[in-house]
C-alpha cells in the first residue's frame, strides 16, 4: 500500500475576517493599534486585565475597542527582567506591530511595522495564514521581527507571491526601522508564508538570523524552506529545501546544535490512514544548504490543523528539547522528547498536561540562559473555552510539575476573533532566570459587539527550592 504524502490545504477564512472586521469598523468608527509608537496606557486602568503577576495583564496600549490582537511573541532582556517587547497582528485593520514596556507591564507603548514601499499590511495571505511570526532578541541585543507580505499595485492586485520580510529593533524596541525583504517572493503561484526566526551567534560577532517558512502553491502548502543571514540581517541566503517530499508542513524555529547542525521540526500527514501523520527532524551539517529527514513520531494525527512541534536547545546547544501535540489518546494532548545525541535517539515521550481536563494543544518553549525549559500551551476545558497552561523542568527535562493555569478567567473563543483563523496561534513564553512570561491572545473585554481581544502578558514566577510545586 502506498504511503503517499499531502500538502496543508489554504484556509476560506480571508473572507470570513474580511466581513467580521468590516462589521466591527461599522460599528465602532475607530483606528488601529496604538499608531505612532508614541502612546501609552496603564495595565492598572484595565480592571479584569490589570496585574501582570496575577491573571495577566493587558499588553498594549490601544483603547480602543474594536481592536484584535492576534499571534503573540515575547522577548525579556536578560540584563533586566522589566523590560519586555511584544510583537502580535491586530486582525481589525491588518496591521502587524510591537508594544514595549521597561517597568514589567504597568505601562505599554505600542507602534507599528513599516513595511517596504508596495507591500500591503500584514494580514491574512494568499494562503489564509496571518502574516505575523515572531519576534527574536539577538546576542548583539538587537531585535528582529519577522512576517510575510506580498507586492501589490494600486488596485490591490498581488505582484508576486508572499515575500518573507524581517524588521529590526537596536534600541530596545522603542523603534524598528522599516522591514526589509529577506526572501523575495516568487511568480504569484508560489509564496512564502507563516515564516518563524531564530537569532543566534554567527561569525566574527554578528548576530545569525535564521529563518523557516511554507512554501505555498496556488492550492496546497507542501514544503517547508530555511533562510539565514549571516551578517545580522544585512543579507540572506537563498531558500533551501527542509522537507524534500510533498507533504511538510508547520515547521518549527530553527535552532543550532553544538556541532553547528540547524535543526528543523516539522509534521508530514499522509493520505495513507495506516500511515497518519509523522513528525520529522530536518538536519543540515552543512551550515543550512541542505537536509537530511528523520522521522520523529508516527501518529494517528498530529497536531491540530497547523499546530506546529517545536524546537529548543540547553544553553550549550548539546541536547534538542520538542513539544508537540498528538491524538495517540483520542484527543489532543502535549507531549516533550528529548534527545541527548543530536537527534538520533530520543527519549519517551512525556505527557504535560492534566488529563483530568480537556485536550491540550499549541504548545510553545523557551529555554532560559540557566537551562529551565519553560513549556505554555492551551486547553480546553469546554467547547470554544479555553485556559492558558505553563508548566517547566529546571532539572533538562526530567521533570516536570503540575502544570499551572496563568489565566484568572478562562477565553470564550466564540467571543473575540480567534475562532476566525481557525485556533491556530498559540501562547508565546520567553525565560528569565525567576520568571517565565507568558503571552496569548484572550477576549474577556470583548462582547459580541466589538470581539475586542488583547494580547496579554503574565509573569509566572519559578517556584524556589523547598517553597513546593
Amino acid at each position: 500500500m502506498g504511503t503517499g504524502t499531502k500538502g496543508t490545504s489554504r484556509s476560506p477564512w480571508p473572507l470570513v475576517l474580511m466581513a467580521v472586521g468590516i462589521l466591527v469598523l461599522g460599528v465602532a468608527g475607530l483606528r488601529f493599534f496604538g499608531g505612532d509608537g508614541g502612546d501609552t496606557v496603564s495595565a492598572l486602568d484595565e480592571g479584569p486585565l490589570a496585574d501582570c503577576d496575577v491573571g495577566g495583564c493587558k499588553a498594549n496600549a490601544d483603547p480602543l475597542p474594536a481592536r484584535g490582537y492576534e499571534v503573540p511573541s515575547v522577548v525579556v532582556d536578560p540584563g533586566d527582567p522589566d523590560h519586555l517587547v511584544v510583537a502580535d497582528v491586530n486582525l481589525v485593520g491588518g496591521v502587524c506591530g510591537w508594544h514595549v514596556t521597561f517597568d514589567g507591564g504597568a505601562e505599554w507603548a505600542d507602534g507599528v511595522f513599516e513595511l517596504p514601499s508596495g507591500f500591503r499590511n500584514c494580514q491574512l495571505d494568499s494562503a489564509g495564514f496571518l502574516a505575523a511570526g515572531n519576534v527574536a532578541r539577538g546576542p548583539s541585543g538587537t531585535l528582529y521581527y519577522v512576517l510575510s507580505s506580498a507586492r501589490v499595485d494600486q488596485a490591490e492586485q498581488a505582484l508576486e507571491g508572499e515575500s518573507v520580510l524581517v524588521a529590526r529593533s537596536n534600541d530596545g524596541g522603542r523603534t524598528f526601522a522599516p522591514a526589509t525583504v529577506a526572501v523575495p517572493g516568487a511568480s504569484t503561484e508560489v509564496s512564502y508564508v507563516r515564516p518563524s526566526l531564530n537569532v543566534v551567534a554567527g561569525p566574527d560577532g554578528a548576530d545569525r538570523v535564521l529563518l523557516s517558512f511554507w512554501e505555498c502553491g496556488q492550492e496546497t502548502c507542501p514544503r517547508v524552506q530555511f533562510a539565514q543571514s549571516l551578517d545580522g540581517g544585512a543579507s540572506y541566503s537563498a531558500p533551501a529545501l527542509v522537507s524534500p517530499d510533498i507533504g511538510g508542513s508547520s515547521p518549527s524555529v530553527p535552532v543550532l546544535g553544538a556541532d553547528g547542525t540547524v535543526h528543523v521540526m516539522f509534521v508530514r500527514h499522509s493520505d495513507d490512514p495506516s500511515v497518519g501523520s509523522q513528525l520529522a527532524l530536518a538536519r543540515s551539517a552543512d551550515g543550512g544548504a541542505s537536509f537530511t529527514n528523520t522521522t520523529i513520531e508516527s501518529q494517528p494525527f498530529l497536531g491540530r490543523t497547523y499546530d506546529a512541534a517545536e524546537l529548543g536547545t540547553s544553553p550549550d546547544g548539546a541536547t534538542l528539547y520538542t513539544v508537540f501535540s498528538d491524538n495517540r489518546q483520542g484527543r489532543p494532548d502535549v507531549f516533550f522528547r528529548r534527545s541527548t545525541d543530536g537527534g538520533d535517539t530520543w527519549d519517551q515521550a512525556v505527557l504535560l498536561n492534566s488529563l483530568s481536563e480537556g485536550g491540550a494543544f499549541l504548545p510553545n518553549v523557551s529555554v532560559g540562559p540557566e537551562g529551565r525549559i519553560d513549556v505554555v500551551f492551551y486547553q480546553q476545558s469546554r467547547k470554544s473555552i479555553n485556559d492558558v497552561i505553563w508548566t517547566h523542568s529546571s532539572d533538562g527535562g526530567d521533570t516536570f510539575p503540575r502544570p499551572l493555569q496563568l489565566n484568572d478567567a478562562s477565553i470564550d473563543r466564540d467571543v473575540g476573533y480567534t475562532f476566525e483563523v481557525g485556533d491556530s496561534y498559540g501562547p508565546g513564553v520567553a525565560s528569565s532566570p525567576a520568571a517565565a512570561f507568558v503571552v496569548w491572545s484572550d477576549s474577556r473585554l470583548g462582547n459580541g459587539l466589538t470581539d475586542t481581544q488583547d494580547t496579554a502578558l503574565r509573569r509566572a514566577p519559578v517556584p524556589t527550592v523547598g517553597a513546593g510545586t
